[in-house]
């Protein structure tokens, strides 16, 4: 049985407790609109897609991380920065190794970790490509549309 630190516990329940929160946003945003994602923004110079949206996310923490240094542990969310990738790789239509996937955010048996929480809570999916036996992960459609849910308010 693997022996999660505390903190990385703590995290969990975080993101347990929000991805129960957005469970319910969406169920109630269901109810109330006939579109899935409600109103669609106009997009264009003004209106950034919604992969240029998650690709400044995705660089803000980078800086975010660059300009921290050695603090940056303290404000560390492997899960939010796994999936922000995920959903970055799928836009663009790129498949992601599970190795280069870890090594681009963590350690790897917290990496490890937390993409079997991803995995376990539906988020991400992990395949074995058939032409190298490289082990490889994605993002679900269900954590696509809750993705589109959140950048549509960025």
């Amino acid at each position: 049985m693997i022996r999660w630190p505390e903190e990385d516990r703590d995290a969990l329940r975080r993101l347990i407790e929000a991805l129960r929160k957005v469970s319910i946003a969406v169920a109630h945003s269901q109810e109330a609109s006939p579109e899935p994602f409600g109103r669609m923004p106009a997009q264009g110079p003004d209106h950034p897609t919604d992969l240029e949206k998650a690709r400044a996310l995705y660089h803000q923490r980078r800086d975010r991380d660059a300009a921290f240094g050695r603090f940056t542990a303290v404000f560390s969310e492997p899960a939010w920065d796994i999936l922000l990738d995920l959903f970055i790789a799928h836009e663009e239509g790129v498949a992601r190794s599970t190795v280069d996937l870890i090594a681009r955010h963590t350690a790897p048996a917290n990496g490890r970790r937390w993409l079997l929480v991803l995995t376990e809570s539906g988020l991400a999916h992990r395949w074995t490509a058939p032409e190298s036996g490289v082990e490889m992960v994605g993002i679900t459609p269900t954590a696509v549309e809750l993705m589109l849910r959140y950048l549509e308010g960025v």
